[in-house]
């Protein structure tokens, strides 16, 4: 009827414990969706993407596909190479009206103020 306080008091257990880090599932989880739409990238925001950092309007040459916010697209080179993929943070109308754009222009082209990345670091598989 307790058992946390057996557990406690020295009771026979069994623990699970997870096989990769949340981080790492979180990863995984984002590979194992289908993608909605492509962006394509430029060799600056390509070798920004390769040190780790967010994907800006700024880098984006090309947008396809039809998705809303929060859904996956791949991301891909200018000569069409499969780099990875992310979970977006604008439906594809929104990206389409920044495309290209600093971050400081966002505001102005959307009119709301927003986060800024594309698809942030952290919702990126590459």
């Amino acid at each position: 009827h307790n058992p946390l306080k057996y557990i406690e008091t020295g009771g026979n257990s069994t623990w699970f414990l997870p096989s990769v880090d949340p981080k790492t599932a979180r990863k995984k989880w984002i590979s194992s969706l289908k993608p909605q739409g492509a962006l394509h990238v430029d060799a600056g925001a390509l070798k920004a993407l390769m040190a780790g950092k967010s994907l800006l309007p700024a880098g984006v040459t090309e947008i396809s596909g039809d998705f809303a916010r929060g859904e996956l697209v791949r991301i891909l080179a200018e000569d069409g190479r499969d780099l990875g993929c992310g979970l977006v943070g604008f439906d594809s109308a929104e990206a389409q009206k920044i495309l290209g754009c600093r971050t400081s222009e966002i505001e102005e082209k959307l009119g709301y103020a927003s986060r800024g990345a594309l698809i942030h670091r952290d919702d990126m598989v590459l």
